[in-house]
């Protein structure tokens, strides 16, 4: 698999292992959840390098962080090697075998990892699977690509700097040029959710990522089972059915419960 390759390469696990700050969504999470999270089972799926294992590891009853790429928990291994009650495994999101139904208390999917799965039916699939080993009131905590944010990679951005112009000019054409003009893009996501061409690559090929409105969201999350509790812009305000309707934050935290 292409993607796997991609988090395997070396150049990207020393990239994600600098990486060791919380978003503001998931810092207010910890602040508000502290006493649920010392009584949970806890699984955190797509945690690269283990950004989110030093925070929400050492506040859990038990802790089990996967990721698809072996480098990845490689290096979760050696960087953790110290915490109790922590189990880190290589493993496909889309496929938790290794747990019973109705086992796990809280599963996080941060930093938009869930927007990696490809096909749609894939990530349809991860989120019956999550459904699955939650326990009933368990949590489920994400963040996904808003479609409502497209529109500003349309945007032409002028400066000075005449490279940094002529870099900005070539952005552009290529947003359009892979994912097709705005209007044509503006009535795709009328209709559904869509994959998307940032500009980066994986070799030869394009890394597309998955975006979704809000409404578009929460009309899935519903038809797989959960009850929508909140919402968090990246700003870390919280954020109602009726705000987050309307919010154009590049992503989006959803904060969603089994019943």
């Amino acid at each position: 698999m292409e993607l796997v390759r991609f988090w395997n390469h070396l150049s990207n696990v020393r990239s994600y292992s600098r990486k060791d700050t919380l978003q503001l969504p998931e810092l207010n999470f910890i602040m508000e959840h502290k006493d649920f999270l010392k009584e949970s089972d806890v699984l955190d799926l797509g945690i690269g390098a283990g950004r989110s294992t030093l925070f929400f590891a050492p506040l859990a009853k038990s802790y089990t962080g996967s990721d698809i790429s072996e480098n990845m928990i490689e290096e979760c291994k050696t960087k953790f090697s110290y915490t109790k009650n922590i189990n880190l495994l290589v493993e496909d999101a889309t496929d938790l075998k290794n747990y019973r139904d109705n086992s796990i208390d809280f599963v996080l999917f941060s930093f938009n990892g869930i927007d990696n799965i490809f096909p749609e039916s894939k990530r349809i699939q991860c989120l019956n699977e999550i459904n699955r080993v939650l326990k009933s009131r368990g949590l489920y905590f994400f963040s996904t690509h808003n479609s409502l944010f497209i529109e500003e990679y349309y945007k032409f951005h002028f400066f000075r700097h005449p490279r940094r112009l002529y870099r900005e000019y070539l952005r552009k054409r290529q947003i359009i040029k892979e994912n097709g003009s705005l209007e044509n893009i503006q009535e795709k996501i009328k209709k559904g959710p869509l994959f998307f061409f940032e500009g980066m690559r994986i070799g030869k090929e394009k890394f597309l990522q998955y975006f979704i409105t809000p409404n578009q969201q929460m009309t899935q999350l519903k038809k797989i089972g959960f009850e929508f509790v909140c919402g968090y812009s990246l700003d870390g305000k919280k954020l109602g059915v009726s705000e987050i309707e309307n919010c154009k934050d590049p992503w989006i935290y959803y904060l969603v419960r089994k019943p």
